[in-house]
């Protein structure tokens, strides 16, 4: 039939310029860092600290690199970017214990990043050795407390050498003027990993923090309590200037007018607001967010330690203070903590705090910072796939704090356990469910909607009229009709692939002709069109004759009942008449699949795409026969479990 296969030849020329699929889409204390970031000084007019030249932002030269000396150095798309990307990243991640895969080990493969060190540290070594090595890089740790910078050698030729051998440098040092002397000279990006001015990398890993438990950063007001002369207060007031948030800031210190300077320019385009307040229960009221940090340091002498504490003790967080915060505030502390100290052992330890996520997230926003600046033309190419996670500007993010609605389409035990699991994030408020059915209609936090899944234009006006924020399709009958392609038309977000994609469900006979052309593994098979039952019925003759069993399928949905798998030829040929003739199946037997039956165990090996990566999922078995042992009819699916454990 001429006509149809040209048919068949254009409807694969379609499916092959596109993606396959589009799926729419955020114990104890630590001692052996301890106390640092802190300043080095009591707070009396007559001893303070001999501040490093230059103060303010840095003008470096334009070398062919990017330094990160401050969050300055950052624009706000370029945060965002680097978020979503580190969003994505964790994910992989989670994901890898379980499938093996990591789509992005090899994107700093053969790159090396010297690591420089002149104080100690935990977190921040321990990340960016983890870090380069997940992403396929190196990292190469190096102590400067044994040979100090521009003492052995120029600075200068320091810089040059590590520019010829390396990819890039972090450097964790006691004064601002190292690294900033080191990015003077470097053609390789220069990163601050801690000095005495900033610290631009625990700010990225507190921003991811800030947006998986709040869904974004928009509208969020964030209280800091403790040392206001500090490197982690001057980039917090930075990156509130630079992002556009609220930041309420009390404690002891004067914080360095540059610093100052430098967050009036930021606000001016963001809108981002810092201020300071006199007591700790004035500046915590009703905010989103209390972060504190270490008291001590490892400079501060011992005889400081007493009087340093006494006077930092106001600004303590206690459980009373928290209280004072909306009661969904969260607590923020960049470790190491000291509990008693600038905080009490029931706050960071209880159910409000974030901090061992806040510590987790250096590792996975230093990742995607360290492509940003190492790679940028990788990081481009992974953020100009449209399947990042959102940080800001979808409805998920603006309304997370009080949570979004979504809807699930379909009316299964499926759809039932769907529906319970999304209802569990904490960004999510409500659940509509279309059809839904008895258990969903139980359920607290979810409404049943009676709108068939076969309603495309009901389906989406109910997604519109409850600005849900994301569409999530159960079945496959909507999907093949089209339900993910109006969703993204009318801008809403839809867990599902395109109808295109999805004829590789709603025909059989497609995905066969389509396996073998491309030399796919597939069981020996042969199409039947409507009206060529005598051509089947000759077909098994000469299967079963040659002693091939097969297996008859209607190549449409048939809601996982189409499958018929004869004992005999008699049998394969009531098959074919009751699919075929009957139309046992409707529309779905207007063509019908003969393939050989391959007996042994089954078992689906199912991953998601976004058209050039995938993700795998556990493998998985379905139980299809109403009785034991695979006997008795099939029933469509009495129940999947994973893993499976023949893979």
């Amino acid at each position: 039939d001429v006509p149809n296969l040209a048919q068949e030849r254009e409807r694969e020329r379609r499916f092959l310029e596109q993606p396959l699929a589009r799926f729419a889409l955020a114990s104890m204390a630590d001692w052996l860092g301890m106390h640092d970031n802190a300043t080095t000084f009591l707070y009396t007019r007559d001893t303070k600290r001999q501040q490093s030249e230059p103060t303010g932002h840095l003008e470096l030269p334009k070398l062919p690199a990017k330094h990160l000396l401050t969050m300055c150095d950052l624009t706000k798309p370029e945060v965002i970017d680097i978020m979503r990307v580190a969003l994505a990243m964790k994910a992989s991640r989670k994901a890898f214990p379980d499938t093996g895969f990591d789509r992005f080990s090899d994107t700093l493969k053969g790159y090396s990043l010297l690591t420089l060190f002149e104080k100690p540290s935990l977190r921040t070594r321990v990340s960016l050795e983890v870090g380069m090595h997940q992403l396929g890089g190196q990292a190469i740790f190096y102590s400067i407390s044994d040979s100090p910078l521009g003492v052995k050698e120029s600075i200068e030729d320091t810089g040059k050498v590590l520019s010829r051998m390396c990819q890039g440098v972090t450097a964790r040092v006691n004064s601002r003027k190292s690294v900033r002397n080191l990015a003077m000279v470097s053609t390789i990006p220069v990163i601050n990993a801690l000095d005495d001015y900033a610290h631009p990398m625990q700010m990225l890993a507190d921003l991811l923090t800030v947006i998986e438990h709040k869904g974004t950063w928009e509208g969020i007001t964030m209280a800091y309590l403790g040392d206001l002369e500090n490197n982690v207060t001057y980039d917090l007031m930075r990156t509130a200037a630079l992002m556009g948030y609220t930041l309420h800031l009390a404690g002891v210190g004067d914080i360095e007018s540059c610093v100052w300077d430098e967050c009036r320019k930021l606000s001016a385009s963001s809108g981002g607001k810092v201020s300071v307040f006199k007591t700790a229960k004035e500046a915590v009221k009703d905010v989103d967010v209390i972060y504190c940090d270490s008291w001590m340091s490892y400079g501060i002498p011992k005889d400081e330690e007493e009087a340093r504490k006494n006077l930092f003790m106001p600004f303590q967080v206690d459980s009373a203070l928290l209280k004072m915060a909306k009661p969904d505030c969260i607590f923020m502390n960049c470790l190491p903590a000291a509990r008693g100290m600038e905080q009490t052992t029931e706050v960071i330890d209880g159910p409000q705090s974030v901090v061992f996520d806040q510590a987790e997230n250096r590792l996975h926003a230093q990742k995607a910072l360290l492509v940003h600046l190492l790679a940028p033309r990788r990081f481009a190419q992974i953020v100009s796939i449209d399947d990042l996670p959102s940080t800001t500007g979808h409805p998920a993010a603006a309304g997370a704090a009080g949570g979004s609605d979504v809807l699930v389409v379909g009316g299964g035990g499926r759809e039932h356990a769907i529906a319970v699991k999304l209802r569990e994030s904490s960004k999510v408020r409500h659940v509509f469910c279309a059809p839904g059915n008895g258990g969903t209609a139980a359920e607290e936090r979810m409404t049943n909607l009676a709108i068939p899944d076969s309603d495309i234009d009901g389906l989406l006006q109910a997604a519109k009229e409850r600005s849900v924020a994301l569409v999530f399709v159960g079945p496959e009958a909507p999907l093949c009709a089209g339900l993910a392609d109006a969703c993204a038309a009318a801008g809403i977000p839809c867990f599902g692939p395109s109808k295109l994609a999805a004829e590789l469900e709603a025909s059989k006979a497609f995905s066969k002709d389509f396996f073998a052309k491309h030399n796919l593994p597939t069981a020996a098979f042969k199409n039947f069109q409507s009206g060529d039952h005598d051509a089947a019925y000759r077909y098994v003759e000469a299967e079963y004759a040659a002693g091939r069993e097969v297996v008859v399928k209607a190549s449409g949905l048939a809601a996982g009942k189409g499958v018929l798998m004869p004992q005999s030829v008699e049998e394969a040929k009531a098959a074919i008449k009751e699919i075929m003739v009957d139309k046992a199946f409707g529309s779905a037997g207007d063509e019908v699949v003969i393939e050989q039956l391959l007996i042994g165990e089954e078992c689906s090996c199912m991953a998601f795409s976004d058209g050039s990566v995938a993700s795998m999922m556990a493998p998985a078995q379905d139980h299809k026969r109403v009785n034991d042992n695979d006997q008795g009819p099939n029933t469509g699916g009495m129940g999947a479990y994973a893993p499976a454990p023949c893979l």
